[in-house]
């Protein structure tokens, strides 16, 4: 099959980004890269946690009431922790073991969380603790785990799985949302087309390993953990522009995995 001009297109910007930026995209030049966008966290912790909000409350409507609360993968400032400690959280650890804190990045949006919630800065930077090292945290310390599309940057789920069943208390529970898509959002689906080879050999930015939903029930069910898929959307149209095409070496995967483009996973130890 001759590759068409999306395909040449999405080959060689994917190269420019694996090449050019091995390791993340800077945030100052950010904007002018087609097809990249900024992490939620980097502008409004508010908007990372109205989705968690927007889950957990139906199954908690007090899930923030002095409870301490691990997010995984805050990136390079705390926005998200702040605002769950202002809304309630006893503490909010930071885990964060690849993004370098960015002060510049983090202070004002510390000030603007204090403003807004009517809390002292210095206060409310108290109640949240940034971490590198999840084995850090003592076993059975946290109430809640919290992420946001960091699931599918994760090499090892099976070593984060068990980490985080450790930490987490008896009665405990996690709420991971997940994005599938190729991270070049136009072509939400194109990471599925390549075969293994190809992908890690000239695609792959470094963090995308292309797991899909099935892979984290199945490292979390590995792990000790009861595993309930709140969602599980596919972006069906894009889908279908690319379903005879999926690499074959893909094929084991259901149609569930292959489709899902946003996922949302509730999880707590299982038989305890």
């Amino acid at each position: 099959m001759i590759p068409d001009f999306n395909d040449l297109y999405y080959f060689t910007m994917r190269l420019l980004r694996k090449y050019l930026f091995p390791l993340a995209v800077p945030a100052r030049v950010r904007r002018f890269i087609p097809l990249i966008r900024p992490n939620k966290g980097t502008t409004s912790g508010a908007k990372v946690v109205n989705l968690y909000d927007r889950y957990l409350t139906e199954i908690d409507p007090a899930w923030l009431n002095s409870k301490v609360i691990l997010e995984v993968g805050i990136g390079e400032s705390n926005s998200s922790c702040y605002e769950m400690a202002a809304r309630g959280a006893l503490k909010c650890y930071a885990l964060e073991p690849y993004v370098k804190f960015h002060a510049g990045v983090d202070a004002p949006l510390l000030s603007a969380c204090a403003k807004q919630h009517h809390i002292d800065p210095s206060t409310l930077a108290s109640r949240v603790l940034r971490v590198t090292d999840i084995a850090a945290l003592d076993a059975e310390s946290v109430d809640l785990v919290v992420s946001n599309s960091v699931l599918e940057h994760v090499m090892d789920n099976a070593h984060l799985a068990t980490s985080l069943h450790r930490v987490l208390k008896p009665n405990g529970r996690m709420l991971h949302i997940v994005d599938y898509r190729d991270h070049f959002f136009t072509y939400p689906y194109h990471h599925l087309i390549w075969s293994k080879k190809v992908w890690h050999r000239f695609l792959d930015p470094g963090d995308l390993p292309r797991w899909r939903i099935g892979d984290h029930v199945t490292a979390f069910e590995r792990a000790g953990f009861s595993v309930q898929i709140l969602k599980a959307d596919p972006i069906s149209a894009e889908f279908e522009k690319i379903r005879a095409r999926v690499h074959p070496e893909l094929a084991h995967y259901s149609q569930q995995d292959l489709q899902t483009a946003f996922g949302v996973l509730l999880a707590g130890p299982a038989g305890r």
